[in-house]
């Protein structure tokens, strides 16, 4: 596959599985109190548990994401108490939100379940698999 394909197909992707997961995001981060693209980033603490996140660690992932962008969402995650600086600029969830997380992610999990045209069993051996 040539590197110009993947964008479109990333794209195509997101665009087939906003339906399911943004409701179930949005009213997650009206649950907090929080804007909704903070939600995103609270997933990606998550991958990083227990090694915490930072502005240049999140850079890695999208570089072309300006440092202070990332470190505001950070902070103001750090304000709402769902994440804890443990030193300057770096971040982990707070056990709180993590739990959040978990259960946020579960909720997901279900909702593509329910729209998985295999029988669960299959479904959960073919991620195993794959995995």
């Amino acid at each position: 596959m040539q590197k110009e394909q993947i964008f479109p197909l990333a794209q195509k992707a997101m665009q087939t599985i906003h339906p399911r997961v943004g409701p179930i995001m949005e009213k997650f981060a009206e649950s907090l109190d929080i804007d909704r693209r903070l939600v995103g980033l609270l997933i990606l603490a998550a991958t990083f548990d227990p090694e915490p996140i930072s502005p240049s660690i999140l850079q890695k992932r999208s570089p072309y994401t300006n440092a202070s962008f990332y470190l505001q969402g950070l902070e103001y995650a750090r304000d709402h108490h769902l994440l804890e600086e443990i030193r300057p600029g770096e971040f982990i969830l707070s056990a709180n939100a993590c739990q959040q997380i978990i259960n946020l992610l579960a909720e997901i999990r279900l909702a593509f379940a329910n729209a998985d045209p295999l029988p669960e069993v299959d479904s959960k051996r073919l991620g195993y698999l794959l995995h």
